[in-house]
């Protein structure tokens, strides 16, 4: 077997001096900016920060929208590179993960557990949509986790953002917003991270940028990285340790002209690689949640794995008119994810002992055109129009096969218990508009329109012996075709009494696609061919201010959601299909405050109130009327603060703590028998370091109370009354240094 999980590549603390000397060998004349973001970088300004919420950049201050802008600068101080690190910093931002790589996004509590067919959160790279939109590939959990290097900020915009970035957007959008080639200036950035995990291994990372002027109208820039977070989970059935490390490569290079006056281009690649060796889960008692093979122990028959690779390209063109905007973004995506996990304790007995592995591949091409008409410049009436075209193909493979755990090997003789192959088509066409009428100077409406169109072809084949015991050889396949017409809707409000002051309010519609169904033999003459959409309506107002001298903000809002026609995944048989029921409401409060109290002191705090629950019994999943809806903390709230003061000659020092609070939640419908309560957690960082503008030397200590958050559960084995569960924990107390250099 292919031992995946020993990896020799990790750098330790006691190896910074040679990651020192290969920075150290990039040093070249100081750039007279320095806009890579280094620990002296100048503060993003309170009421200078930027969002893109109508597909047009604003100031966050005076947008109405519910939105979180978290800038280079905060991720750099904060070492926050991927989703566990910022995403608990987020007003009612949430999320579940069984393993890296496979994470489920829930903003303002709109999820139907970690078994949903498809996501509520829709992710764009800049200009583009990314993401699974069909339910027959993981689409809920391949959610692009991009280590967050030369990204110039991240948005989150919370609500349903039907009208303007189309399906599966029901909660929200985060974004992730890269930074831009710049004529400008030859600058770059390089650094060096060491950190070890209590009780776990090291891990490391190396990363850098380069942006260089092409001419005076040009310019290339380019990043790339490496990144190894150690493994922290001891398996005791085989005797391994430390089996659950993860390595991520990937890289961006982007080329940006004005190639006159009027017309602007951007062309950009990207990539990203992922693998995982095993998964972050512990065993625990079904009724307490303590451990049952020691701390941080697991026990596998095989080994476990997961991968995942993104590419991207992207081409975006802005002209000008006279008064008119006219964009163009075309783009082509591909997502290459296999997995291997343990399916012993589920299909073991049913063979004698034997061991059981499953296998995943899921591969997806993607093709998106959007052309977008706007208007320019301050008039009494703002607009937007827009087309948008998708055509997405995917290819699901499973493969259930048996093994003889002590070699390792294939059962000679035993049939292939169970192969499918789900090759399906998703296309996609949407006509999407709004106005923005501005009745006075200090009030206006947005009202916005976005008709959809999807049409899906999904093919089934499947085979083997739990398909077929009497013919395991017989292969039972279908297709189906599904179509769906739908129309969102914007209303959205806003009054600005002042230039400090936004008051607003909005009611917005988002959906689902439905599809064509899965449907295993457990389903037969259970299950209908296809499963239909699912909308929610919000309401929503919120309330933003800037005072004291724009050193201070406060954004809070209050929100109330109705979800019908809920989709959920229903299990029969040790099979799964797609289909709807239930009904459901989410409401709450939002915050965020921010002050700089003095040139060198920041502090900040935000928070949510979320109560999320079933309106509506759902029998197929066995949730009733009253429910808490999966994996939803009713609070969450973090707080920041950060000094610094100059010292010597040119040089400065920084220190800064944050606290996370991610309140109890309660696990899947699935688990209704026994369902069972995740407890709240806290996280406390430190960090502290010194910098000149040029060399950044500092060290971090994240989770220092070595807390074990539980991130996802699920059942070990077919029976949830009677077997183990597997937790999914949080990363070990993490202590590391890192050395940069801005040039």
């Amino acid at each position: 077997m292919n031992n995946r999980h020993c990896r020799s590549r990790s750098l330790s603390l006691r190896q910074l001096p040679l990651a020192i000397a290969l920075v150290s060998a990039w040093t070249l004349p100081a750039a007279a900016q320095n806009p890579a973001g280094g620990q002296d970088a100048k503060v993003t300004e309170l009421d200078r920060i930027v969002v893109s919420a109508n597909k047009r950049e604003e100031l966050a201050k005076d947008a109405p929208i519910s939105a979180t802008a978290l800038n280079e600068e905060f991720l750099i101080r904060t070492r926050s590179v991927r989703f566990e690190d910022y995403i608990t910093r987020v007003p009612a931002m949430s999320f579940l993960s069984a393993r890296p790589g496979a994470t489920q996004l829930i903003l303002r509590g709109i999820t139907s557990g970690a078994s949903q067919p498809n996501a509520t959160v829709g992710t764009y790279i800049d200009e583009t949509p990314f993401g699974i939109s069909n339910a027959f590939a993981g689409g809920s959990t391949m959610t692009p986790d991009l280590d967050t290097f030369d990204v110039q900020r991240l948005e989150v915009l919370r609500g349903p953002q039907g009208t303007h970035y189309g399906a599966s957007t029901l909660g929200g959008l985060l974004k992730f917003v890269t930074n831009a080639p710049d004529p400008y200036g030859f600058y770059g950035r390089v650094e060096a991270d060491a950190s070890t995990v209590s009780a776990g291994g090291d891990g490391h990372a190396v990363r850098a940028m380069v942006n260089v002027p092409v001419g005076e109208k040009t310019a290339l820039r380019a990043s790339a990285y490496t990144r190894e977070d150690a493994g922290y989970i001891d398996d005791s059935r085989r005797g391994r340790k430390d089996i659950n490390g993860v390595t991520v490569d990937g890289g961006r290079i982007a080329l940006e002209t004005s190639a006159s006056e009027r017309l602007k281009l951007r062309l950009t690649a990207l990539a990203q690689n992922i693998e995982a060796d095993g998964v972050p889960g512990v065993y625990v008692d079904r009724q307490t949640l303590s451990p049952l093979l020691g701390d941080l122990t697991q026990a596998r028959y095989t080994d476990e794995y997961s991968s995942a690779k993104y590419r991207l390209y992207n081409a975006t063109a802005d002209y000008a008119f006279d008064g008119l905007s006219l964009v163009s973004v075309t783009s082509h995506g591909t997502l290459d994810a296999t997995g291997r996990t343990d399916g012993t304790a589920v299909y073991g007995a049913l063979l004698g002992g034997a061991g059981v592995a499953q296998g995943q591949v899921a591969n997806q091409e993607k093709t998106t055109q959007e052309f977008r008409l706007q208007s320019t410049g301050e008039r009494r009436l703002d607009w937007q129009a827009g087309l948008f075209y998708t055509r997405e193909t995917t290819d699901y493979n499973s493969l259930l096969s048996a093994f003889n755990p002590l070699t390792q090997e294939p059962v000679a003789g035993l049939p292939v218990l169970f192969q499918a192959a789900l090759p399906a088509t998703f296309k996609e066409y949407a006509a999407f508009g709004n106005v923005t009428w501005h009745f006075t100077k200090t009030f206006d409406v947005l009202l916005g329109a976005r008709y959809s169109r999807n049409e899906q072809t999904l093919t089934q084949s499947t085979s083997g012996y739990l398909n077929n015991p009497a013919n395991p050889g017989a292969v039972t396949g279908f297709t189906v075709d599904s179509s769906d017409d739908v129309v969102s809707y914007l209303i959205n409000p806003r009054w600005r009494p002042n230039d400090a002051t936004t008051i607003y309010a909005r009611i917005a519609k988002g959906y689902r696609p439905g599809g064509p169904n899965v449907l295993p033999p457990a389903a037969a003459g259970v299950a209908q061919p296809s499963f239909d959409s699912d909308s929610l309506i919000n309401y929503e107002v919120g309330f933003k201010l800037l005072g004291l001298d724009n050193r201070l903000s406060l954004d809070a809002a209050l929100f109330y959601i109705d979800w019908s026609e809920v989709q959920l995944t229903i299990s029969q048989g040790g099979f799964s299909y797609m289909g709807n029921g239930g009904e459901a409401f989410s409401r709450g409060a939002e915050w965020a405050f921010s002050w700089r109290a003095t040139e060198g002191l920041s502090l900040g705090f935000s928070g949510a109130y979320t109560q999320s629950e079933l309106s509506k019994n759902a029998p197929g999943v066995g949730g009733r009327d009253g429910d808490r809806l999966p994996y939803v903390p009713e609070w969450s709230g973090a707080a920041d603060a950060d000094y610094r003061w100059p010292f010597g000659e040119n040089w400065s020092a920084f220190v800064g703590t944050s606290y996370r609070y991610i309140g109890g939640r309660e696990s899947n419908f699935g688990l209704q028998a026994s369902r069972v309560h995740l407890p709240s957690y806290t996280l406390l960082d430190l960090r502290a370091g010194v910098s000149n503008g040029r060399w950044t030397i500092s060290g971090y200590a994240s989770n220092l109370g070595d807390k074990r958050g539980i991130t996802s559960i699920s059942t070990v084995g077919a029976n949830a009354a009677s077997n183990p569960y597997m937790a999914s924990v949080i990363r070990p107390r993490t202590v590391g240094v890192t050395l940069a250099l801005d040039f």
